[in-house]
């Protein structure tokens, strides 16, 4: 499926981008960041896409939505259209926490830690992915905050981590994650921030109107599968079920989101990308 560049529109994820109404930019200003963009069939039909960080005091909402409507008496309704297409090529968050989210694990009798204090991996199906996914840990050191393209920080990523990624798979019990998809995570701030590269993802829906997308505190957290890197005789893994308390705060850092919206036979896409 090709859409022609005159059948794309873009913004970029920043307060004022995109070309929402006065209403949404506004309230881009007073509950944080909220970028729209729309697309037009025709001067009754359009699609919209989002992508938001919002904070109404009582709960947060971040993430994406896409809408088909359609115009009747000057208001916008929400409208079925034939097929959806919508995801992202990958996106980075950070999640802030009251306290450290990894302690310290026990010592052997010569003093050693019996384990690596960070996972090698962690596993958990996340709402919005269609399986479980694999976060691996990379040291901050080695963590490419720099470049703007979330995938290239996330293949480089992965390249620095191949004996560790390597050496989880090859244990019996990640054997049948082999398939699963796969991203980063670190930590930041005396491990009071985790900062998260999820993979990219697409999502094929018919006959809808709309379709959200969360990366809320509340999913990343509850109930992990995590495997520590053994530093006892024999080596392996320690796994363990570790529950995390929701985030106290979460925002997205980089990423690109984007939704293609198939009407009467015509396809329009919206694309919102982080500086």
């Amino acid at each position: 499926m090709k859409i022609p560049k005159d059948r794309i529109r873009r913004a970029t994820y920043t307060k004022g981008g995109g070309n929402g109404s006065w209403l949404a930019q506004g309230l881009s200003g007073w509950f944080g960041l909220n970028v729209t963009i729309t697309n037009n069939y025709n001067k009754r039909h359009r699609m919209k896409l989002r992508m938001y960080e919002q904070d109404y005091i009582i709960y947060r909402a971040v993430g994406m939505t896409v809408r088909m409507q359609k115009r009747t008496l000057g208001i916008w309704w929400r409208k079925k259209a034939q097929e959806f297409r919508y995801g992202w090529s990958a996106i980075e968050c950070e999640y802030k926490f009251p306290s450290p989210t990894f302690i310290d694990p026990p010592k052997m009798p010569n003093g050693l830690p019996q384990y690596n204090k960070y996972p090698t991996g962690m596993t958990k199906k996340f709402p919005f992915a269609n399986s479980k996914i694999v976060l691996f840990h990379i040291p901050l050191a080695n963590y490419d905050v720099t470049t703007g393209d979330v995938n290239g920080a996330m293949a480089a990523g992965m390249k620095k981590l191949a004996s560790s990624i390597n050496s989880w798979f090859n244990d019996s019990q990640n054997k049948g994650l082999l398939n699963n998809p796969r991203g980063l995570f670190t930590t930041r701030d005396g491990d009071r921030k985790i900062r998260v590269i999820f993979p990219q993802s697409e999502e094929v829906d018919y006959h809808t109107g709309r379709e959200v997308v969360r990366w809320d505190k509340q999913w990343f957290s509850g109930n992990f599968m995590i495997g520590f890197k053994s530093n006892m005789s024999g080596g392996g893994f320690h796994y363990k079920n570790s529950s995390f308390s929701p985030a106290k705060d979460v925002s997205i850092i980089r990423g690109r989101i984007y939704g293609a919206v198939k009407y009467d036979n015509q396809w329009r896409a919206c694309v919102i990308e982080t500086k």
